[in-house]
């Protein structure tokens, strides 16, 4: 047994030092047309997401190796899950920037369900007595790394999502977004609780065709009420290069950053009556779907399978966060965790000038001045005219 784990472990090597072309580290996801993945409790979500977002309508800090799950597909063809996933491991060496936008081919060998690099992980684990759980090879190894989700015809969304729940924190992600032809499609980075009163957080990169703009929409759900959509246009091309996409969440205000930059603040407005999310533990999501009936132009330009598949990139996933127990005022910290101080409960005169900076040159809609929608503005907004 312990020779045939060595000569596994020595195929495994020679595997990676013949892909080292591709020089990312850890899992390629693939998800081909007769692949069906997906985690059951999340179809839901991915079939709810196109119609909610229309206009008109003491815990311990995580790093980003201990956090993130499975990717899924849910194919709206079918409701069976095929075959179980594909996972390839990768070298451990930095992407060169000659490689910059160019992905693993799907019809590579080593994509190919017999004998992949994570079967012969497994084996080896097994041969050696250890127990083989695919979660943890992913958790193990996330850091520094490269995922891509990749979005085909016929899949209703690809995405993965955190093991822990979370209250208060930040959590970032660095992503480059689908690049070229990407009308159609939404690719949305976010926190959310699991209930029908939920709170939730949201990025959601709305694709367009080959030369616009990417356009950025923000909502925040309170009590399971979301419609407070903002959009900005980016002052930068989010599929030539990774860019950093933060939230910072605390009992006193939700800010969305850019790069660094703070795009939006939802201020606790709890002493005028708006509900804040402030004791239901959110998950950390991401995914890509397609959502063509409103993502760009209102529905008018739909998703262009020809230039399929679509893919997304994730790296430098980080969560620095209170993992709530079963009860939620476990993370209630009285003001002992870094983003409780006083320096975190506002914004500081830099960053003010930075909004007021987005407000000014990039936003392209904002519900608190949708007098269509709102003709009498949420209450919330008379803090959205304070910044």
């Amino acid at each position: 047994m312990k020779k045939v784990a060595e000569f596994v472990k020595d195929i495994v090597n020679m595997l990676k030092r013949k892909t080292r072309a591709f020089k990312t580290r850890l899992v390629i996801f693939s998800l081909l047309h007769d692949r069906n993945m997906m985690v059951s409790s999340w179809s839901h979500k991915l079939k709810a997401k196109p119609t909610s977002r229309k206009l008109d309508s003491g815990g311990k800090d995580q790093e980003q190796d201990q956090n993130l799950v499975v990717v899924y597909s849910h194919n709206a063809m079918s409701s069976t899950p095929a075959a179980s996933p594909q996972y390839v491991q990768y070298s451990e060496e930095e992407e060169e920037e000659k490689e910059e936008g160019k992905y693993p081919d799907p019809r590579h060998s080593l994509f190919e369900a017999e004998g992949s690099v994570i079967d012969m992980v497994k084996h080896s684990k097994e041969d050696k007595g250890e127990e083989f759980k695919l979660e943890d090879e992913i958790d193990k190894n996330l850091s520094n790394s490269l995922l891509l989700i990749v979005l085909v015809q016929c899949a209703t969304g690809t995405g993965f999502q955190s093991k822990g729940s979370y209250l208060f924190g930040h959590f970032s992600m660095h992503i480059k977004m689908v690049p070229g032809d990407s009308a159609g499609t939404v690719t949305a980075f976010y926190l959310s609780s699991q209930n029908s009163e939920h709170d939730e957080i949201d990025f959601e990169f709305l694709g367009n065709r080959t030369g616009q703009p990417y356009i950025l929409q923000t909502n925040v759900f309170t009590g399971g009420k979301g419609n407070r959509e903002q959009r900005i246009n980016l002052w930068f091309d989010p599929s030539k290069n990774y860019h950093s996409y933060s939230v910072l969440w605390n009992m006193h205000q939700i800010v969305f950053f850019v790069d660094d930059v703070p795009i939006r603040v939802f201020k606790n407005s709890k002493d005028i009556g708006v509900k804040f999310p402030f004791n239901q533990p959110m998950k950390i999501y991401s995914s890509l779907w397609n959502a063509d009936d409103w993502a760009t132009r209102g529905g008018l330009e739909k998703t262009n399978w020809a230039k399929a598949p679509f893919v997304a990139s994730y790296r430098g996933f980080h969560i620095d966060g209170c993992e709530a127990s079963l009860n939620a005022k476990f993370c209630e910290t009285q003001g002992k965790r870094w983003w409780d101080k006083k320096e975190f409960q506002d914004l500081d005169a830099k960053q003010y000038k930075r909004l007021k900076w987005v407000r000014k040159r990039y936003t392209i809609y904002n519900y608190c001045t949708d007098r269509v929608r709102f003709p009498k503005p949420p209450p919330e907004c008379r803090r959205d005219r304070d910044i």
